[in-house]
């Protein structure tokens, strides 16, 4: 899963709006975050080992535990198993679960 520094920095721009409960100008919420101003916006993974500050103080163990959930399926199904449909019993599991398989 790729996910841009910009949608990154984009939730780090609400939360701090979620935070400050009020309305703040772009200014403020760069400063608060500590978040680059126009095309300056570094790649996965770079932005993921940065600190996060203030209500995303969080988020970047958030981000850490998507990407560990990502690798407990994709680093233990293969192409094999997909094409066998002997799939692991985790993935199983996971897909038994009706809820996942609707959109939210």
């Amino acid at each position: 899963m790729h996910v841009p520094a910009k949608v990154a920095y984009g939730l780090r721009a609400l939360l701090s709006l979620a935070a400050a409960g009020s309305p703040q100008t772009a200014e403020q919420l760069a400063a608060d975050q500590g978040l680059p101003r126009g095309s300056s916006v570094p790649s996965w993974p770079s932005w993921l080992v940065a600190s996060h500050d203030g209500s995303a103080a969080h988020l970047q163990e958030v981000w850490v535990a998507v990407r560990a959930s990502l690798r407990q399926v994709l680093e233990r199904v293969t192409v094999g198993d997909i094409a066998s449909g002997k799939l692991p019993h985790r993935i199983e599991r996971l897909t038994a679960d009706p809820d996942a398989w609707q959109p939210h």
